[in-house]
């Protein structure tokens, strides 16, 4: 084998180990799950323990409708061989991303020649999203390797996918789809790749496969009362919400690669001459990136599937109430360098000069600076003691003494994983709601965390304190308040 051989082969190892060494330098692995985490820890621990797919932090253990089941299932899978472990749950992430990453890397190879695949490989290896997500008990580490499974799986066919290929492809689109919702778009991507390439058979196979995978779920979520992710959805203000959106991503695309840079000036920042500088040069990378796009789509299966997954998921960007902060582009981060790529590539007179391997070198230095430097200042340590603050506030509804009742907070399932407690999250502003909620369910204790989140707006449960100062009393004063409720709602 030459030298050239094992370069190529060696570039989706070298990503998905460093992937993996990166992640586990940041990674508290004993860290309680968070946020959405929590919510997906709570329905792996009621499918194992038997109780079926049921939100059971909730007083009433209703069927759950939001979240599909793909990754509570597989953690749940995980737990039934580790018990409940949160140091496996994040092992099994971190495990689920380095592979995503090596496949990753094989679709970079069939997209970009050489150094050129090595670099943009290293600099989605090295990517800071990992930091956050990729050892968090998220479904994020599980839907990139679907992802990057069904890429390969699509990109790898040279000629007509046999009857159990097809078959194979449909269910693993499915599994993507139920892992997280917008696999449909992955699963669109591939089929128009299945199109093009006139793989009829293919795509009639995937497409039956698929529809057998998902019935389960669409029965579910039709049958079980309550409000899916599809019901949050309402076409009031689209216009608005568009040119809302489309800003946002324009300002976070950069972000992705480089770092929270523009975050910090346009969110964090005082200055609005700065926010200004900042989002007009996140729209130029973004334009750059979008340029180098359309010569994505032209080049090689893999690269080409990546480039159609990111088309077809930026209208559903755009319509989609909620941003989770950028959350929702981490899945399309190989499609956004490989974009950048081609971008830098399109850009006269210096695109030339730089080739394909100079402007994946390009990428890759500027990829590497924000992982080095939170590496070095311990910033993910210092956001973990953030949110430990949640975590004390709890230990108060622990001690001797306490009444017995459910918890208004904003996300229940991090205290039920903490105290054991059912709870609900305060959505209305109306205190006469609240206090039907509390009357209705005996809740005895109330959490404001609203300092956990960048200019939020008051809590529910900050809210209610304010407007009825006589129901409530401060227990714990501090970033994150713990209230008892004192009497009914007369």
């Amino acid at each position: 084998m030459t030298i050239a051989h094992w370069s190529r082969r060696a570039a989706p190892i070298a990503a998905a180990c460093l992937a993996a060494l990166s992640i586990a330098a940041v990674t508290d692995f004993h860290a309680p799950p968070r946020y959405d985490g929590a919510g997906y820890s709570v329905l792996a621990a009621a499918i194992g323990s038997g109780r079926g797919y049921r939100s059971i932090d909730h007083p009433d253990a209703p069927s759950h409708v939001h979240f599909p089941p793909g990754y509570p299932a597989a953690l749940a899978a995980v737990w039934s061989i580790t018990g409940r472990s949160v140091v496996a749950a994040r092992i099994f992430s971190l495990t689920c991303t380095s592979l995503a990453v090596g496949l990753i890397a094989v679709s970079m190879r069939r997209g970009l020649p050489g150094r050129a695949a090595w670099f943009a490989s290293l600099a989605v290896a090295v990517d800071w999203a990992w930091a956050r997500n990729g050892g968090a008990i998220q479904s994020e580490p599980l839907f990139l390797l679907l992802v990057a499974l069904a890429i390969a799986w699509v990109g790898s066919t040279r000629r007509r996918m046999s009857i159990p290929a097809g078959l194979g492809l449909g269910l693993l689109l499915a599994a993507a789809t139920l892992t997280r919702h917008v696999g449909v778009c992955l699963a669109a991507a591939c089929w128009l790749e299945l199109l093009r390439t006139r793989d009829f058979r293919a795509l009639g196979l995937s497409l039956v496969a698929f529809a057998v995978g998902i019935a389960p779920w669409v029965v579910h979520v039709a049958a079980a009362p309550g409000r899916s992710q599809a019901g949050l959805l309402d076409s009031s203000d689209l216009g608005t919400r568009i040119a809302d959106q489309a800003l946002f991503y324009a300002r976070r695309i950069p972000d992705v690669v480089i770092g929270p840079v523009v975050e910090t000036a346009t969110v964090f920042g005082r200055s609005r001459d700065l926010a200004l500088a900042a989002t007009l040069a996140a729209i130029g990378f973004t334009a750059l990136v979008l340029a180098g796009g359309a010569a994505v789509a032209r080049r090689g299966r893999g690269a080409r599937i990546w480039a159609g997954f990111a088309g077809v998921s930026a209208p559903v960007l755009l319509v989609w109430p909620f941003t989770e902060a950028g959350r929702f582009l981490i899945p399309l981060l190989p499609a956004i360098v490989l974009g950048l790529v081609f971008g830098l590539r399109r850009v006269p007179k210096i695109g030339r000069r730089l080739g394909s391997a100079g402007a994946a070198a390009v990428v890759l230095a500027l990829a590497l600076p924000y992982p080095i430097y939170a590496v070095a200042t311990g910033r993910a340590r210092v956001q973990r003691d953030d949110l430990a603050d949640l975590d004390r506030a709890c230990d108060v509804l622990l001690e001797p003494g306490r009444r017995a009742g459910p918890v208004l907070s904003r996300h229940p399932g991090e205290v039920w994983w903490r105290t054991g407690r059912t709870g609900l999250a305060l959505e209305s502003v109306d205190p006469a709601d609240a206090d039907s909620i509390i009357e209705k369910y005996s809740v005895a204790y109330a959490i404001d965390d609203a300092d956990r989140f960048a200019n939020a707006e008051p809590s529910g449960v900050a809210r209610y304190a304010r407007d009825r100062p006589a129901r409530v009393r401060l227990i714990r004063d501090g970033r994150t308040r713990v209230y008892e409720i004192l009497s009914a709602a007369k």
